[in-house]
């Protein structure tokens, strides 16, 4: 019927309200804890933080945060170091 909402717009409005009664602390990482990875950094330093590390998703920067180049998954990038991809 008219007005009544489809089972995916009940999902999104539930995910919405349930976001809102969360706190910001909660949603969101304080910039100096987030972990990402120095693309200036040596192939073993990037493998060993990317092994280190319980994060499956990095940002990707030249030399600090504010440089982001991309977001990689860790098992991506472990397998192209692997093979010797840069």
């Amino acid at each position: 019927s008219e007005g009544a909402f489809a089972e995916e717009e009940r999902y999104m409005i539930n995910g919405v309200l349930t976001l809102a009664s969360r706190s910001l602390r909660g949603i969101m990482t304080p910039r100096g804890e987030i972990s990402w990875v120095d693309a200036n950094l040596s192939v073993a330093e990037i493998r060993q933080q990317l092994l280190s590390s319980p994060h499956s998703l990095f940002p990707v920067c030249r030399g600090e945060l504010d440089e982001i180049i991309g977001i990689v998954r860790a098992k991506e990038l472990l397998v192209a170091l692997e093979e010797g991809a840069e």
